[in-house]
């Protein structure tokens, strides 16, 4: 009787301290699953900040202009540092933009949307194709625009 009862609190100890375990790994396993990193902050400007995803994207887009003019690009690190001083550069001066009250508005904005078509002797409808071609969305494209407008206008002190 001693020994149905010993081995049945060794039985029970050792089901319990496995049940414990496997319930320690499972919400592990569950909390290390819901962890994933979306995007990285690489620069503080003021109250803003430069993401990992921001300068992928530009990375991407002035290696496609280099392609397309022949040259050969400078090594990566060298054109990585240039393209994120570029972006910190780009943020303090639309910040300095917003401060100021400088805004792009809609109308203005389709206005040079449409300037840009017509330079390049194609409709509008044809300009938002190029743009999806090229993996593109229009709302990133009329934000590009914007912030250039922007900073144009700070840069000439309007």
């Amino acid at each position: 009787m001693v020994f149905m009862v010993m081995n049945l609190w060794k039985t029970s100890k050792f089901l319990l301290s496995t049940a414990l375990s496997a319930m320690v790994l499972s919400i592990s396993l569950a909390a290390t699953a819901q962890i994933q990193l979306l995007d990285k902050v690489i620069a503080i400007v003021d109250d803003d900040v430069v993401l990992q995803s921001e300068l992928d994207l530009r990375m991407t887009a002035v290696y496609g202009q280099i392609q397309q003019s022949g040259t050969q690009p400078p090594p990566q690190e060298i054109l990585l540092q240039q393209v994120l001083d570029r972006l910190i550069s780009e943020r303090l001066q639309l910040n300095m933009a917003y401060s100021a009250g400088v805004r792009i508005g809609d109308e203005e904005l389709n206005l040079a949307l449409a300037r840009i078509a017509a330079g390049n002797k194609i409709t509008m409808e044809q300009y938002v194709e190029q743009i999806h071609a090229q993996g593109q969305t229009i709302a990133n494209v009329r934000e590009e625009i914007r912030n250039e407008m922007t900073l144009m206008r700070v840069q000439q002190g309007k």
